[in-house]
């Protein structure tokens, strides 16, 4: 079978709710954070992962977790737990 066009595989984007958000801690190793919102980040950096939000206190809301030596070392979040100050 011969297909007109590729068919490229789509990334699969995790998202954060506001639940699994409040499971994170700093120190924690970063497969462990991944067990808990997921492997597939919006968008990764070397030591940076970002995550969309879902269910948050407003739309579009984002998560950004930031990684030392493989340990999660800070957490931001904007519009998912508290709405953000313009």
């Amino acid at each position: 079978m011969i297909f007109s066009e590729e068919v490229k595989p789509t990334k699969q984007v995790s998202t954060i709710t506001p639940e699994m958000f409040q499971k994170l801690k700093i120190g924690m190793s970063e497969d462990t954070v991944k067990e808990i919102v997921g492997y597939g980040a919006l968008h990764k950096d070397e030591n940076k992962l970002n995550y969309r939000g879902k269910n948050g206190v407003e739309e579009n809301s984002m998560v950004s977790l930031e990684f030392n030596n493989g340990k999660l070392e800070a957490i931001y979040e904007f519009g998912l737990i508290t709405k953000r100050k313009y």
